[in-house]
């Protein structure tokens, strides 16, 4: 959970106004209190009304574990229990001309520990190309070495994209 906090905090703080910081009590948490953790987050960003799509992958292959229904949708799928169990790679997502930079940014955000945030990038989707802006972390429960990724993205506009790109370079 530390990985959604510091997504969080940086890139989407209207999700968290309080400000609070979870990461210790997260540090120590075992994969299943994470899971937990994660459900009830999901439910707290569906709530906040936000348009914030949050998944995460684990396991070698990154394979999907969770995500919202709009981060399903915009993969191609009606529900997020669709997508789970497969990898960027499946034929079936939407963004297969993006899988391998997909691929090669969650391997470095878990062999390196460190988080990308502020991605500004494109993705295919089932209603054409939409820019976004990502953040990932690595998932590590109790504090051990990273099982995964966590990610979050909202869509923005071309203009908001160029904007963003130019402000970090």
């Amino acid at each position: 959970m530390v990985a959604y906090r510091r997504v969080q905090r940086v890139s989407w703080p209207e999700l968290n106004p309080a400000g609070g910081d979870d990461e210790m009590a997260w540090s120590s948490m075992s994969a299943a209190e994470l899971e937990t953790e994660l459900a009830r987050l999901l439910a707290e960003t569906e709530r906040a009304g936000q348009e914030v799509r949050v998944f995460w992958k684990v396991g070698p292959e990154l394979v999907y574990a969770g995500c919202n229904d709009q981060f399903a949708r915009d993969a191609g799928f009606e529900r997020a229990s669709d997508l789970i169990g497969k990898n960027d790679f499946d034929p079936e997502i939407s963004w297969a001309r993006q899988s391998a930079k997909y691929r090669r940014d969650d391997v470095e955000v878990v062999r390196s520990g460190r988080a990308n945030l502020d991605i500004i990038e494109r993705q295919d989707s089932p209603n054409g190309t939409i820019w976004l802006r990502t953040g990932k972390a690595a998932i590590r429960p109790g504090g051990q070495a990273a099982i995964g990724v966590l990610g979050m993205y909202e869509v923005i506009d071309q203009a908001t994209a160029a904007k963003l790109a130019r402000k970090q370079s």
